[in-house]
């Protein structure tokens, strides 16, 4: 659905794992040009992460980055959600 990339209206937060088995470098990277200039679009990469990297008891679990993509969700949802909404 890359062609909808310009008609994003709201902000959008994207994690990509860089070995995500799901998600190819190839689509991630076209994922991240088709949002590139996009103001309200941020993409997030994660080296040397497995899909569900940030999923608690999962094999894929990665604590650094797991926190770091848990840091910047609590940053990204505290800038755009009003309190009360």
């Amino acid at each position: 659905h890359l062609e909808q990339a310009g008609g994003i209206a709201s902000p959008l937060l994207v994690h990509l794992a860089e070995h995500d088995e799901f998600i190819t470098q190839q689509a991630q990277q076209r994922i991240a040009a088709a949002v590139d200039r996009h103001p309200e679009v941020e993409v997030y990469r994660y080296p040397g992460c497995h899909h569900a990297f940030a999923r608690h008891r999962r094999v894929a679990y990665d604590a650094d980055p797991a926190a770091l993509a848990n840091g910047r969700t609590h940053e990204f949802l505290a800038g755009h959600l009003k309190n009360g909404a």
